[in-house]
């Protein structure tokens, strides 16, 4: 059986979570462009959305959510 693609592991832990951010995605998912990988799923018609958020200790770093609902159009 194959391993799941970085795109497939992405869209489940999106499902499973709130959002990501590029440190979980990297340590947890293997994934070390996190930008290119949800501009795939978006072309993919999947709806993801982001902003950047203020941490705790001042960085600042890029969060992506799926959007609930209807794929759109692609």
């Amino acid at each position: 059986m194959s391993q799941p693609t970085q795109n497939q592991r992405l869209l489940s832990y999106l499902k499973r979570r709130k959002y990501i951010t590029r440190a979980p995605a990297f340590t947890e998912l293997g994934i070390a462009n996190l930008w290119q990988r949800c501009a795939e799923l978006r072309e993919m018609g999947h709806r993801i959305d982001s902003r950047w958020h203020k941490t705790p200790d001042g960085a600042n770093v890029k969060q992506y959510w799926l959007v609930e609902g209807r794929k759109r159009a692609a």
